[in-house]
């Protein structure tokens, strides 16, 4: 599907945006940094909530929404994360405890 999706850009556009997910600053830093060092991906944006993804997302998508599986245990999660997913793949990643 990213795939597709990076395909039909022109050729100079093809970078991704991502969006990551986690109430553990330490691995969003880590995550973001990691990403700011590869040339194929444009923009990340690091949020703490599910719902601040949310209406980020309705702004300005994305091209991948990483949640750490631990931010599922909320009663609304299962509504975010198909909102997430309406607009663009998300992966999980992480154990929940």
């Amino acid at each position: 599907m990213i795939e597709a999706q990076l395909g039909s850009r022109p050729l100079g556009q093809r970078a991704l945006k991502i969006i990551v997910v986690s109430d553990n600053r330490l691995l969003a830093d880590a995550l973001q940094g990691a990403f700011r060092r590869d040339t194929d991906i444009h923009g990340v944006r690091q949020f703490t909530t599910l719902a601040g993804a949310v209406a980020e997302t309705g702004r300005s998508p994305a091209d991948c929404t990483l949640v750490e599986a631990a931010l599922l245990a909320g009663d609304r999660a299962p509504d975010h994360v198909r909102r997430l997913r309406d607009a663009a793949p998300v992966v999980l990643y992480g154990l929940d405890e």
